[in-house]
């Protein structure tokens, strides 16, 4: 399995502009907007990372070698599976059928499973499958404590920017507690 591509460019933060100023005090000027706004999406990139999580709706594509078992795919919440294509044995795309296959969540996150035991003959390559879907969460249903743990975020970079010894975001137990129960047990 190759490494999930996310194939939408646009990013939506959780928290805007306005919601992190009055967060760190920095109400009735704009001189600091964009180091805030470069906070913003430093927070939010690396607690999706840490997390394995896409806080806005984003879309992504999954490679796979071949039609077996299941595959987790990443970031979650996975919403939908919006198609599965393959490349026959001569090299064609060629779309699955919907009802070749089905999406599933476990206590380690959102997967697909192929349904049939009859699935088609692939070409012999790593990416042979592609499985493309949608995940993330939509507008404004981000979870509060993920929220809050982005304000978190911000306020220490902000309050902390320019200084060379910041320490790292996992020692800060307010933020490190809001996330503790979206984080998902390794395999």
């Amino acid at each position: 399995m190759l490494a999930p591509v996310r194939t939408d460019t646009e990013q939506i933060y959780p928290v805007t502009l306005d919601e992190a100023k009055q967060h760190v005090g920095a109400i009735g000027f704009t001189s600091d907007d964009d180091e805030i706004k470069h906070f913003i999406a430093a927070a939010t990139s690396d607690l999706e990372r840490t997390l394995n999580m896409a806080f806005s709706l984003q879309h992504w594509r999954q490679d796979i070698s071949c039609f077996s078992g299941s595959h987790y795919l990443y970031p979650n919440p996975v919403k939908e599976i919006t198609a599965v294509t393959y490349l026959d044995e001569n090299g064609s795309v060629v779309t699955l059928p919907k009802s070749e296959y089905a999406l599933y969540v476990d206590a380690l996150g959102s997967f697909l499973e192929f349904l049939s035991a009859d699935l088609p003959v692939t070409a012999i390559r790593r990416d042979a499958i592609s499985i493309t879907y949608q995940c993330g969460y939509s507008d404004g249903m981000c979870h509060p404590s993920l929220r809050a743990a982005i304000l978190i975020y911000v306020g220490y970079l902000y309050g902390h920017r320019g200084q060379p010894d910041l320490q790292a975001i996992d020692n800060i137990p307010a933020c490190e507690k809001l996330i503790f129960s979206f984080r998902k047990p390794r395999v």
